[in-house]
């Protein structure tokens, strides 16, 4: 998924585990989703299930048709705030920290990013046009998964 990602094929999936929260989702109580974002080339659709996190879910993965056997190898954790502006909804991500993952144990220390993340989303498709007009702000791809592939040298 990371040479995927870094090189923009398409379509392609991210798959997540995601909790909020927490700082470490291994240990949470808080419920946990499964997360699947596939982008093609005109769109994006994401899947969202509950999930019951195991050992085994861990340790042996989980089987993707594309993929193959998929375990946790980085934890992602940040403060985000939520701002909407008319028909914006607008998301800070601030505080990243990346963590290893690795035989169901999350390294420590962790690293933080130097980087923040500011998102502009409209469910309107016509809008598009209008966000970069009225908010000018250097439109850049970020994501924390590669970035933090790339700050703990798991690749």
């Amino acid at each position: 998924m990371y040479k995927d990602s870094i090189e923009g094929v398409l379509p392609r999936k991210k798959i997540r585990i995601r909790t909020y929260g927490t700082k470490n989702f291994l240990i949470t109580k808080n419920k946990i989703k499964n997360e699947i974002k596939i982008s093609y080339y005109n769109y994006r659709r994401k899947i969202v299930d509950d999930v019951k996190l195991n050992s085994s879910l861990l340790q042996q993965g989980f089987f993707d048709e594309i993929y193959g056997i998929c375990k946790p190898i980085i934890n992602v954790f940040y403060k985000r705030s939520y701002f909407k502006l008319k028909e914006y909804r607008i998301t800070i991500d601030e505080e990243i920290n990346y963590s290893k993952v690795s035989n169901s144990f999350i390294s420590k220390p962790s690293i933080q990013d130097t980087e923040s993340i500011i998102e502009i989303k409209s469910n309107n498709i016509f809008k598009k046009d209008d966000i970069l007009k009225n908010f000018p702000l250097a439109r850049s791809r970020f994501s924390k998964y590669c970035r933090g592939i790339e700050l703990l040298k798991i690749f």
